[in-house]
């Protein structure tokens, strides 16, 4: 049984399907990586809400990662659309989203920012 929040996920859900559709138990190992999958976001998640430089530059890979992939689908899909305008058209929006996300978080002002910030909560643990 996989959460309902997850039922949408395609990557870490897509292998547990293919067992169950083909009638086969679907081994441990595989109903284990959609909560690893969610241990990592959230850690991304904290890691970037506390300004950390690897989940910055992880977060910045994975939004230009995604960019890269709706493009590629945009331009090739994987079935006729009837509407292909609409459907660009609303892919805009993600596209636009991540790539002012991206260079949001890759301005130098922001680098520089991210970089006082640590300097300065790791003088303020240090004095407590």
């Amino acid at each position: 049984m996989q959460p309902g929040f997850l039922t949408k996920l395609p990557f870490p859900i897509r292998p547990s399907n293919a067992y169950q559709e083909a009638g086969q138990p679907v081994p441990v190992s595989w109903q284990v990586i959609p909560a690893v999958v969610l241990v990592i976001a959230i850690w991304l998640l904290v890691g970037l809400f506390q300004l950390k430089r690897l989940s910055r530059w992880i977060v910045v890979t994975l939004f230009a990662w995604w960019t890269v992939l709706i493009i590629v689908r945009m331009l090739f899909p994987p079935v006729v659309i009837p509407n292909p305008v609409r459907v660009y058209l609303v892919l805009c929006i993600p596209i636009a989203l991540n790539v002012a996300c991206v260079w949001y978080l890759t301005r130098k002002s922001f680098r520089e920012y991210a970089v006082s910030y640590a300097a300065e909560k790791k003088r303020t643990s240090t004095r407590v």
